[in-house]
């Protein structure tokens, strides 16, 4: 049990089922500000759908842990659904392009692996 809900939540989930048979999980927000004013932003967490509680596609029907991002633009939002290679192989080609970026900026601050393909 994670202390918020049922014995049957994973560990990760951070919502409250108490007295219920949860439906879905959902983990902790990460929100990464895209504007100074706010208006973009994206958010990130760990989801679990039950598959007649989605209409994500394959992944949420199967029922697994999924990453969820959320683009959100002056209150209107796109999903996308990745399992959790696929968010692997973001989050390296992410810090792949920061590297590089960061490169162009500082030559001097490259990470040896940067830029292997």
């Amino acid at each position: 049990m994670n202390g918020l809900g049922t014995a049957n939540c994973p560990a990760w989930c951070r919502m409250d089922h108490s007295g219920e048979s949860p439906m879905s999980h959902e983990g902790h927000t990460n929100a990464v500000p895209l504007a100074a004013d706010g208006v973009q932003f994206l958010e990130v967490r760990t989801v679990q759908y039950a598959a007649e509680d989605s209409d994500s596609g394959d992944l949420a029907a199967a029922h697994i842990p999924l990453v969820e991002v959320a683009h959100h633009v002056d209150g209107r939002y796109r999903l996308i659904n990745l399992s959790s290679a696929q968010a692997r192989a973001l989050a390296d080609a992410l810090l792949r392009c920061a590297d590089a970026a960061n490169f162009a900026r500082h030559p001097d601050r490259l990470r040896p692996d940067a830029l292997e393909q």
